[in-house]
């Protein structure tokens, strides 16, 4: 299994998908009003990757192509625009802090990387030896319930090589935590998108764009 799969975002989509998952809702088109350029098609791909992973990218390159794409006609910004973004400039600063703000996140602390190492010893350790799935568990049930910013993908595997350590060597035995069943099977139920939790695109607004965004999407190939 490759390294950390659980938090590898997916590279191929359907344009039936594009158009469910990366679609710009029209309060998310008036977020863009102020901006252009890479900062127009980077603030947007922001948006909708933490809409999607509850998490920003750790790179421009985590972000697939057709996404990039399909994103970049919506905004109107040439594509590669995308590798023209800053992303240690005051700008990706402002727009990390505006998408938290948007989606009532907050930034990780010291503090809060600390808990879940703990979590994961006492209670998911075991009953689940698949690192891929516990990492899963931080960002998915621990991070995105809580409303915080989970650590970096390679934070996240630390802190899971940590917390399997910690349990090892406290010998705790498998089954032996009778509350981290019920936690492991809410922590492992798959992501769920942050518009899904409170940001549903209308009815009426996904049927009326259909149309023209399979379109759009068909003069991408």
């Amino acid at each position: 299994m490759q390294k950390g799969r659980a938090l590898v975002v997916r590279q191929e989509w359907e344009p039936e998908e594009l158009i469910s998952v990366w679609t710009l809702l029209e309060e998310d088109m008036g977020r863009l009003r102020n901006k252009s350029g890479a900062n127009r098609l980077g603030f947007a791909l922001l948006l909708k990757f933490f809409e999607v992973e509850a998490r920003f990218p750790e790179g421009p390159g985590e972000v697939p192509d057709a996404v990039v794409g399909y994103v970049a006609q919506q905004v109107k910004v040439p594509a590669g625009e995308w590798n023209s973004y800053e992303w240690d400039g005051r700008s990706i600063k402002r727009h990390r802090v505006e998408i938290r703000s948007v989606y009532r996140f907050r930034e990780t602390t010291e503090d809060d990387q600390a808990k879940p190492a703990g979590w994961l010893a006492t209670e998911l350790c075991p009953v689940e030896l698949s690192r891929d799935r516990l990492a899963e568990a931080v960002v998915v049930a621990r991070c995105r319930n809580e409303r915080i910013e989970p650590p970096a993908p390679g934070q996240v595997r630390r802190l899971v090589a940590s917390a399997v350590k910690e349990a090892d060597g406290g010998g705790v035995q498998a089954g032996g935590v009778g509350a981290g069943v019920g936690i492991h099977a809410e922590a492992v139920g798959g992501p769920v998108h942050l518009r899904d939790e409170g940001f549903r695109v209308p009815e009426h607004q996904r049927a009326t764009s259909s149309a023209m965004l399979f379109a759009e999407i068909a003069s991408m190939a």
